[in-house]
Protein backbone atom coordinates (compact mmCIF):
# COMPACT_ATOMS: atom_id res chain seq x y z
CA UNK A 1 0.00 0.00 0.00
CA UNK A 2 2.77 2.47 0.93
CA UNK A 3 4.73 1.64 -2.23
CA UNK A 4 1.67 2.33 -4.39
CA UNK A 5 0.99 5.63 -2.62
CA UNK A 6 4.62 6.61 -3.01
CA UNK A 7 4.58 5.81 -6.71
CA UNK A 8 1.39 7.81 -7.29
CA UNK A 9 2.87 10.75 -5.39
CA UNK A 10 6.08 10.59 -7.45
CA UNK A 11 4.14 10.42 -10.71
CA UNK A 12 2.03 13.41 -9.71
CA UNK A 13 5.14 15.38 -8.70
CA UNK A 14 6.83 14.51 -12.01
CA UNK A 15 3.85 15.80 -14.01
CA UNK A 16 3.71 18.99 -11.93
CA UNK A 17 7.42 19.55 -12.55
CA UNK A 18 6.88 19.22 -16.30
CA UNK A 19 4.06 21.77 -16.17
CA UNK A 20 6.27 24.10 -14.14
CA UNK A 21 9.06 23.67 -16.68
CA UNK A 22 6.72 24.72 -19.48
CA UNK A 23 5.78 27.88 -17.58
CA UNK A 24 9.41 28.75 -16.85
CA UNK A 25 10.44 28.10 -20.46
CA UNK A 26 7.70 30.32 -21.87
CA UNK A 27 8.06 33.05 -19.20
CA UNK A 28 11.53 32.87 -17.62
CA UNK A 29 12.02 34.99 -14.49
CA UNK A 30 13.59 38.31 -15.52
CA UNK A 31 16.67 38.34 -13.27
CA UNK A 32 17.48 34.75 -14.25
CA UNK A 33 16.41 34.73 -17.90
CA UNK A 34 19.84 33.96 -19.39
CA UNK A 35 20.60 31.27 -16.81
CA UNK A 36 17.17 29.67 -17.28
CA UNK A 37 17.46 29.60 -21.06
CA UNK A 38 20.97 28.13 -20.90
CA UNK A 39 19.83 25.48 -18.43
CA UNK A 40 16.92 24.26 -20.54
CA UNK A 41 18.95 24.35 -23.75
CA UNK A 42 21.62 22.14 -22.20
CA UNK A 43 19.39 19.80 -20.15
CA UNK A 44 16.16 19.67 -22.14
CA UNK A 45 17.31 16.63 -24.09
CA UNK A 46 17.41 14.47 -20.94
CA UNK A 47 13.85 15.46 -20.03
CA UNK A 48 12.65 14.68 -23.56
CA UNK A 49 14.36 11.27 -23.49
CA UNK A 50 12.78 10.42 -20.13
CA UNK A 51 9.31 11.42 -21.37
CA UNK A 52 9.76 9.39 -24.56
CA UNK A 53 10.79 6.38 -22.47
CA UNK A 54 7.61 6.59 -20.38
CA UNK A 55 5.46 7.09 -23.46
CA UNK A 56 7.06 4.05 -25.11
CA UNK A 57 5.87 1.95 -22.17
CA UNK A 58 2.30 3.04 -22.85
CA UNK A 59 2.64 2.26 -26.57
CA UNK A 60 4.16 -1.15 -25.84
CA UNK A 61 1.47 -1.94 -23.28
CA UNK A 62 3.98 -2.14 -20.42
CA UNK A 63 2.39 0.57 -18.28
CA UNK A 64 1.04 -0.80 -15.02
CA UNK A 65 -2.57 -1.91 -15.32
CA UNK A 66 -3.42 -1.72 -11.62
CA UNK A 67 -6.87 -3.21 -11.97
CA UNK A 68 -5.72 -6.48 -13.60
CA UNK A 69 -3.80 -7.88 -10.61
CA UNK A 70 -5.17 -9.44 -7.46
CA UNK A 71 -4.08 -8.11 -4.07
CA UNK A 72 -1.53 -10.87 -3.50
CA UNK A 73 -0.07 -10.45 -6.99
CA UNK A 74 0.32 -6.71 -6.38
CA UNK A 75 2.06 -7.35 -3.06
CA UNK A 76 4.52 -9.79 -4.65
CA UNK A 77 5.21 -7.32 -7.48
CA UNK A 78 5.80 -4.51 -4.96
CA UNK A 79 8.18 -6.67 -2.90
CA UNK A 80 10.13 -7.51 -6.05
CA UNK A 81 10.33 -3.81 -7.01
CA UNK A 82 11.53 -2.88 -3.52
CA UNK A 83 14.33 -5.47 -3.71
CA UNK A 84 15.38 -4.19 -7.13
CA UNK A 85 15.47 -0.61 -5.81
CA UNK A 86 17.79 -1.60 -2.97
CA UNK A 87 20.23 -3.34 -5.32
CA UNK A 88 20.55 -1.24 -8.51
CA UNK A 89 22.32 -3.04 -11.32
CA UNK A 90 25.13 -1.11 -12.93
CA UNK A 91 25.84 -1.92 -16.54
CA UNK A 92 29.52 -2.28 -17.45
CA UNK A 93 30.55 -0.44 -20.59
CA UNK A 94 33.02 -1.57 -23.26
CA UNK A 95 36.14 -1.11 -21.11
CA UNK A 96 34.55 -2.96 -18.14
CA UNK A 97 34.20 0.18 -16.03
CA UNK A 98 30.80 0.77 -14.44
CA UNK A 99 28.31 3.31 -15.76
CA UNK A 100 25.84 5.21 -13.64
CA UNK A 101 22.24 3.98 -13.73
CA UNK A 102 20.10 5.88 -16.25
CA UNK A 103 18.35 9.03 -15.08
CA UNK A 104 15.02 7.50 -16.05
CA UNK A 105 13.42 5.57 -13.22
CA UNK A 106 12.84 1.99 -14.26
CA UNK A 107 9.60 1.38 -12.38
CA UNK A 108 6.46 0.65 -14.33
CA UNK A 109 4.44 3.85 -14.38
CA UNK A 110 0.68 3.75 -14.13
CA UNK A 111 -1.40 3.89 -17.27
CA UNK A 112 -2.99 7.14 -16.05
CA UNK A 113 0.45 8.73 -15.67
CA UNK A 114 1.39 7.77 -19.23
CA UNK A 115 -1.90 9.07 -20.64
CA UNK A 116 -1.49 12.40 -18.85
CA UNK A 117 2.11 12.60 -20.02
CA UNK A 118 0.92 12.00 -23.60
CA UNK A 119 -1.14 15.21 -23.28
CA UNK A 120 1.62 17.30 -21.66
CA UNK A 121 4.60 16.08 -23.69
CA UNK A 122 3.76 17.66 -27.09
CA UNK A 123 3.36 21.08 -25.44
CA UNK A 124 6.65 20.69 -23.56
CA UNK A 125 8.43 19.60 -26.72
CA UNK A 126 7.01 22.57 -28.63
CA UNK A 127 8.11 24.98 -25.87
CA UNK A 128 11.66 23.59 -25.93
CA UNK A 129 11.80 23.72 -29.73
CA UNK A 130 10.61 27.34 -29.73
CA UNK A 131 13.22 28.23 -27.12
CA UNK A 132 15.92 26.64 -29.24
CA UNK A 133 14.70 28.41 -32.37
CA UNK A 134 14.77 31.79 -30.57
CA UNK A 135 18.40 31.26 -29.62
CA UNK A 136 19.55 30.37 -33.16
CA UNK A 137 21.44 33.18 -34.90
CA UNK A 138 19.37 34.78 -37.65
Amino acid sequence: MAARSSRLYNESAYLLCLRGMMQIITRPPCPFENYTIAHFLSNGKEVIEACRYYLSLLEEGEADHEDTQSGKEKEKEQEKEEKEKRMPALVPDADNSQQQPPLVLLHRPSKGFCKTLAVIFPRLLKALEELQAQQQPK
